[in-house]
């Protein structure tokens, strides 16, 4: 599936470049898994987004769901408000299920970091 018009590279050439050398045993000591270098090979990736609320800034990537996979669609089933800090702005906002959605993006950025008030957002909770 080609990411026509979605968020062009991010990351920089120098950074992919150390990151496409690493094998797998030092993918697993920086928490990256196993198939970190097959995903680097796929120029398209999906990830949970939601767009800053300052106008104008651009999306905020929350959490990576795979390599893109045809024309599937993503539904996130629950998402209980989270606060994310957009890295354009640095302003902090509450979001909430109806803000998140899913993107392609080609060639997902270096050193994505997950947003863990989102994946504990989307968790079901306990009774």
């Amino acid at each position: 599936m080609s990411c026509d018009g979605a968020v062009s590279d991010v990351g920089t050439g120098q950074a992919r470049e150390r990151l496409e050398g690493l094998t797998e045993r030092h993918t697993i000591v920086l928490g990256l898994g196993p198939g970190f270098n097959d995903m680097l090979e796929s120029s398209c990736h999906t990830y949970w987004t939601t767009e800053c609320k300052t106008p104008s800034c651009g999306d905020l990537l929350l959490a990576y769901i795979g390599p893109c996979v045809g024309n599937r669609v993503y539904y996130l089933r629950q998402c209980r408000p989270f606060e994310a800090t957009c890295p354009e702005c640095k302003k902090t906002y509450t979001y909430a299920h109806p803000d998140v959605g899913w993107k392609n993006i080609d060639r997902g950025p270096i050193g994505f970091v997950k947003n863990r008030a989102f994946l504990g957002a989307i968790r079901p909770q306990a009774d």
